[in-house]
């Protein structure tokens, strides 16, 4: 799947109804769901300013080379270090965190440790703030 500067996303045909992409995503199906939000992160990325396609440009070209993997990231089950991991990562590990969160949602086992990433992105309370997390829901 991609998401593209002005809006757009492409999803492969195999997450459509009947593998037909004029049909309904099939979002009831946890991984389907899961990475189609992960695309719908790029796009809040973008409204935040982020450079998004630049920079995922690069990450996926330094893990072609056999870099690190862009959307690897340390899961762990405090909200507060996944609040923080989710405002201090790159570009691709937020979709990935988001894409983990909305799968477990789906799948009907939502995880706590996401629960301040999902404030924050529904923008619920004050500015972030990396080191503290202060202004933000639970």
């Amino acid at each position: 799947a991609l998401s593209f500067n002005g809006g757009r996303i492409s999803m492969p045909r195999v997450c459509f109804v009947a593998g037909d992409p004029r049909q309904p995503l099939r979002l009831v199906q946890p991984q389907i769901a899961g990475v189609f939000a992960h695309e719908l992160l790029h796009q809040w990325q973008r409204v935040q300013g982020q450079a998004v396609t630049r920079q995922a440009f690069w990450l996926q070209l330094r893990h072609l080379c056999g870099g690190h993997n862009p959307y690897a990231y340390a899961r762990c089950s405090d909200a507060q270090v996944m609040h923080d991991t989710f405002l201090r990562a790159q570009v691709e590990q937020p979709g990935q965190i988001w894409e983990d969160h909305v799968q477990a949602c789906v799948a009907g086992q939502p995880a706590a440790e996401f629960a301040r990433i999902a404030a924050h992105v529904r923008g619920e309370g004050g500015p972030p703030t990396p080191a503290t997390g202060q202004g933000h829901l639970l």
